[in-house]
């Protein structure tokens, strides 16, 4: 049996009112999140710096030689842990700065099925 126009119009409507509040919800999550991003970079500077300097390697080499407790949390003293962030928070920034030069969307179509 076709459906009435009335149905098809209700149909429609459910549809785009479904990608309406999850386009909005993954917005505000995003925004939350990019503002996040935003604030960690200094962290994220500081955690670099360190990991670059000879006191970083000083506290590597003692824990080498289990001279730090050994309940102390230690990810950070990690070469491939520390490396693996600091390079997915530069691709990350990578991104966003080339976000301009790359459009995700495509055009809007003249008229919605």
């Amino acid at each position: 049996m076709e459906k009435s126009k009335q149905e098809l119009q209700i149909e429609r409507i459910m549809h785009y009112e479904a990608i309406l509040t999850e386009a909005a919800a993954v917005l505000r999550n995003l925004d939350q999140a990019l503002a996040a991003f935003r604030q960690l970079q200094p962290g994220v500077r500081e955690l670099e710096a360190y990991y670059n300097s000879p006191v970083w390697r000083q506290d590597f080499e003692d824990d080498e030689q289990g001279l730090l407790p050994k309940d102390l949390k230690r990810g950070v003293l990690s070469e491939d842990g520390i490396y693996d962030i600091l390079t997915a928070n530069l691709e990350y920034v990578e991104k966003i700065e080339q976000r301009e030069d790359q459009p995700m969307a495509a055009p809007l179509p003249g008229n919605p099925v």
